[in-house]
């Protein structure tokens, strides 16, 4: 009996290896720069790419949730070599709940997500790193697990970053961007980041600051994320970061008359919808579902 129960044990345990083995070899997980720059001053925003795709057709699955770190429950890990010149920013964090999110079947054509990793990792020594990201999004079809599928860590390939120290004239210029393009007292629109982006000399600071803010006035609709959690109200309007309801609709009377929103966020968060469509509504806006 004791043999029996040994094999059935060995049985399920490469079973399980080979699953999972077998999931990695056709779930693929491109890693790249969200731009061609490779090198990052410490402080930097560091964008990132995530690629998911898999040949074969309708097996698995992968988890929409686009969040921020603690809305996203974690489902990234980073593998930074080497790992002593970097931290983690919030190592207190253990996960939320979450909020609404979809999911989709993997095809050929690559599902897309874009990340920073400063969420993640502050870098605190210059110097040539490496890094290899794990993703705990996708699963697998499997009619005999609870709820139809069984999570998968699906790793990516490996790319290169260098860091270099953060100079006082990069972080002026930074620090200047960043408070002209964001500072509550008054909009920057599409018109005004434009003339911004003329005054800045410094390439990247268009890639990662002007250009990013510009993204959101180039789409049909402006984007207000809500992010109610356990750590506090969070909003995003545009490029505006923003830390109360109040702050919110201060930020939104400044938009002219007209303008056309949609509204993101989670559950929990259905009263502040209804608040929030009826001032846009109040101040002649629209919301579109």
């Amino acid at each position: 009996m004791r043999i029996l129960a040994l094999l059935a044990i060995i049985i399920a345990l490469t079973s399980t290896a080979f699953s999972q083995s077998a999931a990695t070899e056709v779930v693929t997980l491109r890693l790249s720069l969200a731009s061609a720059q490779t090198e990052f001053h410490i402080g930097e925003t560091i964008p990132l790419q995530l690629a998911f795709s898999s040949s074969a057709k309708d097996r698995y699955q992968i988890n929409m949730a686009q969040y921020d770190r603690i809305g996203r429950m974690n489902y990234e890990e980073f593998i930074l070599t080497p790992a002593d010149g970097a931290v983690n920013p919030l190592p207190t964090l253990t996960g939320s709940l979450g909020g609404l999110t979809n999911h989709k079947f993997l095809t050929t054509e690559p599902w897309v997500l874009r990340i920073s990793i400063n969420e993640w990792i502050r870098f605190t020594e210059p110097g040539e790193y490496r890094l290899v990201l794990l993703s705990h999004r996708v699963s697998v079809r499997e009619t005999t697990a609870i709820y139809g599928t069984s999570p998968i860590t699906v790793r990516s390939n490996e790319i290169a970053l260098k860091i270099v120290p953060a100079n006082p004239a990069w972080q002026k210029q930074v620090l200047e961007v960043g408070a002209i393009a964001t500072a509550r007292e008054w909009l920057a629109d599409k018109s005004k980041l434009e003339r911004i982006s003329g005054m800045t000399a410094v390439r990247r600071i268009h890639d990662q600051r002007i250009d990013r803010y510009l993204a959101y006035w180039n789409s049909e609709l402006l984007k207000i994320e809500i992010n109610p959690s356990r750590f506090g109200f969070h909003a995003h309007v545009a490029q505006y970061e923003l830390q109360s309801m109040k702050e919110v609709k201060a930020k939104l009377a400044q938009f002219p008359a007209g303008t056309k929103f949609k509204i993101f966020g989670t559950e929990s968060d259905n009263q502040s919808f209804v608040e929030l469509k009826r001032f846009l509504t109040e101040h002649g806006m629209a919301v579109v579902e």
